[in-house]
C-alpha cells in the first residue's frame, strides 16, 4: 500500500477510534483496542468503502477485525 493511502487508512482508524496515528499499528485490532467496539468497526468499514470508493463483502466485515486484516483486505479490492 503506498503512503498516501497508508496516511488515509490512519486518518480514518485515528479519526473513528479517537486514537493518535502514532498508535495505529499491524498489531491494532479489537482485543487491545477498548475503543474499537462493534459501532466504531462498522464506521470504520463504512468510511473505508467511502474513501477508496469499495465495497466490502458482507461475510468478511465480520472477520476483519484488526488493522492487518482490513488492511490486507483493501489490498485485494485492489487499494495500492
Amino acid at each position: 500500500m503506498n503512503k498516501s493511502n497508508e496516511e488515509k487508512l490512519k486518518k480514518t482508524f485515528s479519526k473513528i477510534l479517537k486514537i493518535n496515528k502514532s498508535k495505529i499499528s499491524e498489531n491494532l485490532n479489537t482485543k487491545n483496542c477498548e475503543k474499537w467496539d462493534s459501532l466504531a468497526h462498522l464506521n470504520i468499514i463504512l468510511s473505508l468503502e467511502s474513501e477508496f470508493k469499495i465495497s466490502f463483502d458482507i461475510d468478511k466485515v465480520a472477520k476483519l477485525l484488526s488493522y492487518k486484516l482490513i488492511k490486507l483486505e483493501l489490498k485485494k479490492h485492489g487499494v495500492k
